[in-house]
């Protein structure tokens, strides 16, 4: 089984986490393609050995930027001509979107993937998760 274990401090924007083989969670701070950051696994997925370890990593999500968590059937969502939705959609959609509020861009990521496959069966778990970190201007 895979997992992504994260605690985020919200006044300094640190993420302390664990990533067990889960889709690499996406920090996106702008609306080009240079700015994401990739929380790649740390370990292997849960359950395959019992002598497995986990690193600990950091990342720190920015005031105004997002975090992005979602399961393999956001990317995996495949359309009748047998292509994967894939994380390169993924990234283009949400920064198309950046600034809008986490809800809104969660909606047009969840209406794009359903958009994209069509009247193709879905073929596994979609779970997404958006965290929006409030721009240093917008704290008292």
């Amino acid at each position: 089984m895979t997992l992504f274990y994260g605690v985020l401090e919200p006044r300094s924007g640190k993420l302390t986490y664990c990533n067990a083989g889960h889709p690499p969670p996406q920090i996106i701070t702008g609306d080009n393609s240079d700015t994401h950051e990739a929380l790649f696994r740390t370990g292997i997925p849960l359950g395959i050995s019992d002598e497995a370890v986990w690193e600990r990593a950091i990342a720190h999500v920015p005031a105004g930027g997002l975090l992005i968590l979602y399961t393999d059937g956001v990317t995996d969502a495949l359309n009748q001509r047998g292509e994967f939705f894939g994380e390169k959609q993924l990234l283009d959609l949400v920064r198309s979107r950046f600034g809008l509020s986490a809800r809104e861009i969660q909606d047009a990521l969840i209406s794009g993937v359903f958009a994209f496959a069509g009247s193709e069966p879905q073929v596994d778990d979609i779970t997404l998760m958006i965290l929006s970190r409030d721009s240093a201007k917008d704290r008292p």
